[in-house]
């Protein structure tokens, strides 16, 4: 055999080239049941109760990919609404929407375009439809130009995307929506939580500040009590340093659970906006009253504006808590100020 015949069956018989797989690191969220795989080259912006904030590099500009535990319960419709409407009052225009399944889930994603210091950008805002109580709502925003490649490195990542349990994600139910998170360890049932009896839930603050009896559409009459921090005066209802209006109102005619029409309520409140700057959705129930409530801060053509709404009960007659303020500046002071007040309403039948 020739030197030539030898060389080629050499080359034959060589080892295929070794391929390594880039070097990555696992990002993992208990309450979400979820985990993935990021290039290390992936910069950890922020990390706190709310939010992960990554840094995402790309040719024509880095790309910022948020993500947020949030709770939704209603229809992937809703959800979809929400967001056209989110678009315009931040001057985005709404370019599609659409769904992608991830293992047994969907993703709800919304695409718009804005423009922000003079350069085009995009962002996608996905829901993770799982169910689950928490629910992952991630943002990615970008330059324009830089889009196409961030979309490709955020979806190669969501490839990798695990549930903790080992099984496949179930999409939520919005006629009876999930009230847990699940616990890789042990999963608790998906039941309702333990509500806390009125008498055991107050017993600790002693006789309540002042009382006021309100009828119902329905023709009910119910007893709301108050503790500290609310006060009357001049029979104007307010709590702590809270600059602004309170209506305490009774309304007859439910059928949704409060979940859901906190969602749908929340939803309807944007109109009152020309510009949100700021949104809080608290909706897991206050242990005591059991109210939960949502935090709408931006403009309307007044101005600043803060709009809450809170509701608590059962049945077909509910406790509605309503409260504006043109003190739009500080919402750590007014969560931190109303997050106590909520813990302290009592909502019963008259005696």
């Amino acid at each position: 055999m020739s030197a030539l015949g030898w060389i080629l069956v050499a080359a034959l018989w060589q080892d295929p080239p070794v391929t390594t797989e880039p070097a990555t690191k696992e990002f993992v969220d208990r309450a979400l049941n979820l985990s993935f795989r990021h290039p290390l080259d992936w910069k950890l912006v922020r990390q706190d109760r709310r939010a992960v904030v990554f840094e995402i590099p790309a040719a024509n500009g880095p790309a910022q990919l948020e993500l947020i535990r949030t709770q939704f319960g209603s229809e992937p419709e809703v959800w979809q609404t929400v967001q056209v409407r989110t678009n315009e009052l931040a001057k985005r225009t709404t370019v599609r929407q659409y769904e992608q399944q991830v293992l047994g889930a969907p993703v709800l994603m919304t695409l718009s375009e804005y423009e922000e210091g003079g350069v085009p950008k995009n962002r996608l805002t996905g829901l993770f439809y799982t169910r689950n109580r928490s629910k992952l709502l991630f943002h990615l925003a970008s330059p324009k130009a830089a889009y196409d490649e961030a979309l490709f490195r955020f979806q190669q990542v969501f490839e990798t995307l695990r549930s903790l349990t080992g099984s496949e994600f179930a999409p939520e139910d919005p006629a009876n929506p999930t009230r847990t998170d699940p616990n890789p360890e042990q999963l608790p049932p998906v039941d309702a939580p333990k509500r806390v009896s009125i008498e055991d839930g107050t017993r600790e603050l002693g006789r309540p500040k002042f009382t006021r009896d309100l009828s119902a559409p329905s023709g009910s009459v119910y007893r709301v009590s108050f503790w500290d921090p609310w006060r009357l005066e001049q029979n104007v209802l307010g709590f702590g340093a809270f600059s602004g209006t309170v209506n305490v109102r009774v309304e007859s005619g439910f059928s949704a659970d409060n979940l859901r029409w906190i969602t749908v309520t929340s939803a309807n409140e944007l109109s009152r906006f020309q510009k949100v700057g700021l949104r809080y959705d608290q909706l897991i129930p206050a242990q005591r009253s059991g109210l939960r409530w949502f935090v709408r801060i931006g403009e309307d053509t007044s101005g600043p504006l803060l709009r809450a709404v809170a509701i608590a009960g059962e049945g077909t007659d509910r406790l509605v808590i309503e409260l504006e303020s043109r003190d739009a500046g500080r919402f750590g002071r007014f969560e931190r100020d109303f997050r106590r007040a909520a813990e302290r309403v009592r909502f019963e039948p008259a005696p």
